[in-house]
């Protein structure tokens, strides 16, 4: 797990991590002793994704996050949309 960068949201500072496990990349947001405290990004099998390219999950209780995610530069949105269930996800890019 590796911190990428810090955001404010629910009043709180969290640490932005990146995981990489099984060829994905996974972003959460913990609490500075490490407890999680919201999971960012999402997998749907068959989903072809460019170079850095994740689905960010933006809706409910992680409304929150996303102006202050893409705010701190952390990542930018592609403009894309993925259709998941009921919802859909955006396509954001990591910025290195």
């Amino acid at each position: 797990m590796t911190v990428i960068g810090h955001i404010l949201a629910y009043g709180k500072t969290l640490a932005v991590v990146e995981q990489h496990a099984r060829g994905f990349t996974r972003y959460d947001c913990v609490s500075d002793c490490g407890e999680p405290y919201g999971t960012l990004s999402k997998i749907v099998p068959g989903t072809k994704l460019g170079p850095g390219e994740v689905l960010i999950k933006t809706y409910e209780e992680n409304q929150p996050f996303r102006q202050p995610l893409l705010d701190a530069g952390l990542f930018e949105d592609t403009g894309r949309r993925v259709p998941s269930g009921f919802i859909e996800l955006e396509v954001w890019r990591r910025k290195q």
